[in-house]
């Protein structure tokens, strides 16, 4: 948190500003930590037992879009 404004490098600041901030919802560290969550919960509801099956059509978790979508080129 000290180093925050010290101008050390955009990875620094980009931590920094996610620890200082109460609202957490933007940012490459958001988006990666939200990356992170929807692998694991991939994973655990698609690969692990008792599978589901992933179904087209209907409702899904916001964690599958945002999976999906970074998969894509």
């Amino acid at each position: 948190m000290k180093h925050r404004e010290a101008k050390l490098g955009p990875f620094i600041r980009e931590v920094g500003d996610f620890i200082a901030h109460a609202k957490r919802d933007r940012g490459a560290t958001c988006d990666a930590m939200a990356f992170v969550f929807a692998q694991t919960a991939f994973f655990q509801t698609y690969q692990m037992d008792p599978k589901q099956s992933l179904e087209p059509n209907g409702v899904c978790g916001w964690w599958l879009r945002h999976y999906l979508s970074r998969l894509s080129p």
